[in-house]
Protein backbone atom coordinates (compact mmCIF):
# COMPACT_ATOMS: atom_id res chain seq x y z
CA UNK A 1 0.00 0.00 0.00
CA UNK A 2 1.04 3.60 -1.00
CA UNK A 3 0.83 5.87 2.06
CA UNK A 4 4.09 8.53 1.37
CA UNK A 5 2.63 11.60 0.63
CA UNK A 6 3.82 12.66 -2.91
CA UNK A 7 4.54 16.24 -1.84
CA UNK A 8 5.22 18.12 1.36
CA UNK A 9 2.35 18.45 3.58
CA UNK A 10 0.27 16.24 1.73
CA UNK A 11 -2.03 14.09 3.62
CA UNK A 12 -2.55 10.40 2.66
CA UNK A 13 -3.50 8.25 5.17
CA UNK A 14 -7.37 7.35 6.03
CA UNK A 15 -6.65 6.09 9.49
CA UNK A 16 -3.83 6.46 12.06
CA UNK A 17 -0.21 4.95 11.63
CA UNK A 18 0.94 2.68 14.03
CA UNK A 19 5.01 3.27 14.62
CA UNK A 20 5.69 0.47 15.55
CA UNK A 21 5.11 -1.61 12.88
CA UNK A 22 9.03 0.10 11.66
CA UNK A 23 10.88 -1.04 14.49
CA UNK A 24 12.88 -4.53 14.09
CA UNK A 25 11.78 -7.44 16.31
CA UNK A 26 14.94 -6.92 18.20
CA UNK A 27 14.41 -3.98 20.84
CA UNK A 28 18.24 -3.65 21.64
CA UNK A 29 19.06 -0.11 21.07
CA UNK A 30 22.56 2.10 21.68
CA UNK A 31 21.84 5.66 23.61
CA UNK A 32 24.62 8.46 23.39
CA UNK A 33 24.03 12.26 23.94
CA UNK A 34 24.02 14.38 20.76
CA UNK A 35 22.68 17.47 18.79
CA UNK A 36 19.42 18.70 16.94
CA UNK A 37 20.27 17.51 13.33
CA UNK A 38 18.89 20.87 12.57
CA UNK A 39 19.92 24.44 13.13
CA UNK A 40 20.75 25.50 15.95
CA UNK A 41 22.24 22.53 16.21
CA UNK A 42 21.65 22.21 20.05
CA UNK A 43 23.27 19.38 22.11
CA UNK A 44 20.29 18.47 24.40
CA UNK A 45 19.29 15.62 22.46
CA UNK A 46 19.52 11.95 23.55
CA UNK A 47 19.81 9.67 21.14
CA UNK A 48 18.62 5.82 20.80
CA UNK A 49 19.89 4.12 17.88
CA UNK A 50 18.42 0.47 17.43
CA UNK A 51 20.91 -2.57 17.08
CA UNK A 52 19.41 -4.35 14.40
CA UNK A 53 18.81 -2.57 11.42
CA UNK A 54 15.32 -2.30 9.35
CA UNK A 55 15.69 -2.40 5.56
CA UNK A 56 13.86 0.40 3.23
CA UNK A 57 13.74 0.13 -0.62
CA UNK A 58 16.28 2.60 -2.25
CA UNK A 59 13.21 3.70 -3.86
CA UNK A 60 11.61 4.56 -1.26
CA UNK A 61 14.59 6.15 -0.29
CA UNK A 62 14.97 8.80 -3.37
CA UNK A 63 11.53 9.17 -2.89
CA UNK A 64 11.83 11.11 0.21
CA UNK A 65 15.06 13.17 -0.70
CA UNK A 66 12.39 14.27 -3.76
CA UNK A 67 9.98 15.88 -1.10
CA UNK A 68 13.07 16.35 1.72
CA UNK A 69 16.03 17.42 0.06
CA UNK A 70 17.52 19.50 3.19
CA UNK A 71 19.88 17.78 5.31
CA UNK A 72 21.11 20.36 7.43
CA UNK A 73 23.37 18.44 9.87
CA UNK A 74 26.64 15.97 8.31
CA UNK A 75 27.58 13.14 10.07
CA UNK A 76 29.72 13.72 13.08
CA UNK A 77 32.06 11.81 14.71
CA UNK A 78 31.96 10.35 18.23
CA UNK A 79 34.55 12.24 20.23
CA UNK A 80 34.09 12.59 23.50
CA UNK A 81 30.65 11.25 23.97
CA UNK A 82 29.53 7.96 25.49
CA UNK A 83 28.26 5.39 22.90
CA UNK A 84 25.88 2.78 25.43
CA UNK A 85 24.59 -0.30 24.11
CA UNK A 86 21.05 -0.93 25.90
CA UNK A 87 17.82 -3.31 25.99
Amino acid sequence: MQVAPRSEGETTLDKPLDPRQFLPASRALYRYEGSLTTPPCSEVVDWKVCEQPIEVAAADIAAFKAIFPMNARPLQPVNRRFLLRGV
